[in-house]
């Protein structure tokens, strides 16, 4: 087996449930039944760099806009069209379903449950790494030249 990298995202799903994503398409969840994680086949074999989860939705994302959706736990899968080759640095759960995705040049995309996505302005052309969603739908982002407000982060759902 091919070493897994430290750069693993992690985020609890319903139910208490953990769910790890890495490289090679690693996305695991741990099962509690028996006390192991279990591989969560995906359609991609890059690096995921983040995840998020919002009840029965997952949507994983990585190197080169590479982003996915699934809305049943990880047993089927769609590509996001990101339209970006730009790395998903952070994925974080909006309100209404929705995820706000973060492109290493500062784009902020908006997806819905149904894979929609919604460029939220122009992307800064910053090195962004860190993401935050506050109530109301604001998006905050870490460049390498602070902390930047995004405006229009915030679509009607």
């Amino acid at each position: 087996m091919a070493p897994i990298s430290t750069r693993c995202a992690e985020t609890p799903g319903p139910d208490g449930e953990v769910y790890i994503a890495g490289e090679l398409g690693l996305l695991m969840r741990f099962d509690r039944a028996s006390r192991r994680f279990v591989a969560v086949p995906t359609p991609y074999e890059g690096t995921y760099f983040s995840m998020a989860v919002d009840g029965d939705t997952l949507v994983v994302a990585g190197l080169r806009g590479n982003a996915f959706l699934s809305r049943d736990r990880g047993r089927a899968w769609t590509r996001l069209d990101t339209r970006t080759t730009a790395s998903i640095a952070a994925v974080s759960q909006m309100e209404g379903g929705r995820f706000a995705l973060l492109a290493q040049n500062g784009g902020v995309l908006v997806a819905d449950r149904d894979g929609r996505i919604t460029p939220a302005g122009a992307p800064l052309g910053r090195s962004s790494y860190a993401l935050a969603v506050a109530a109301g739908g604001a998006v905050a982002i870490g460049t390498d030249a602070g902390v930047k407000r995004v405006a229009g982060a915030a679509p009607t759902p």
